[in-house]
């Protein structure tokens, strides 16, 4: 095989990881701000802190499951010459996109907890219970 179509297939596999990366965060930023449209509503605490966390947890494993039947289709497409190419390729591609998945959520709180605390994606609804 040419080298160009060697190049050409891993760069489609990259664009294609790329994709799916910015796929899974968006929908777990989706799901913090779900979060921020329970408060504003006014739903019952737990509710509002119990939800969109299960929610998330539930999305990373769904996307796991998804990622790990399109990984494998991916790495044949790439066609490797020798079988430990392949599975190198396998086990790198799935352990970064497995990390990112896992660790996206805490990575928001890390780096934008400025910007969260300042916003209702941080903050609990509380009552007063001393008032007379």
């Amino acid at each position: 095989m040419p080298k160009w179509k060697t190049i050409l297939k891993t760069l489609y596999t990259l664009i294609l990881n790329i994709l799916y990366v910015t796929l899974v965060a968006q929908v777990i930023l989706l799901l913090f701000l779900f979060k921020t449209y329970l408060l504003q509503k006014g739903y019952d605490q737990n509710i509002v802190n119990s939800l969109p966390s299960l929610l998330v947890a539930v999305a990373s494993q769904v996307f796991s499951f998804i990622y790990k039947i399109i990984l494998k289709q991916i790495t044949i497409f790439e066609n490797h010459k020798t079988v430990s190419d392949y599975e190198g390729s396998l086990i790198s591609k799935a352990s970064l996109i497995t990390f990112i998945i896992n660790f996206y959520s805490i990575f928001i709180f890390a780096y934008f907890s400025d910007f969260l605390a300042s916003s209702y994606i941080c903050q609990i609804k509380t009552t007063d219970t001393n008032k007379k």
